[in-house]
């Protein structure tokens, strides 16, 4: 079966929109059950013009953190 496999990158592209136009949008993480949660992160003082916006139909992916195990993070937007 992994002959079958073929190299995600194939498929996809990088997507670099970022929050330049300080919009007021919800600020969202990833969860390793692949779905966007509600961030609960401090954000007072923190430039949110570097922050990506992830549009409908875009994966978002985070980086491995230990908390991970084997998983990885990734999840569709699926909303608007």
């Amino acid at each position: 079966m992994s002959q079958n496999y073929k190299p995600l990158g194939n498929y996809t592209q990088p997507v670099s929109g970022r929050n330049s136009d300080l919009e007021d949008l919800p600020l969202v993480g990833l969860s390793i059950q692949k779905k966007f949660v509600p961030s609960i992160a401090h954000t007072i003082g923190t430039d949110m013009s570097t922050y990506r916006i992830i549009e409908r139909n875009q994966f978002a992916y985070g980086p491995v953190t230990s908390r991970n195990g084997e998983k990885i993070t990734l999840a569709l937007q699926t909303r608007k």
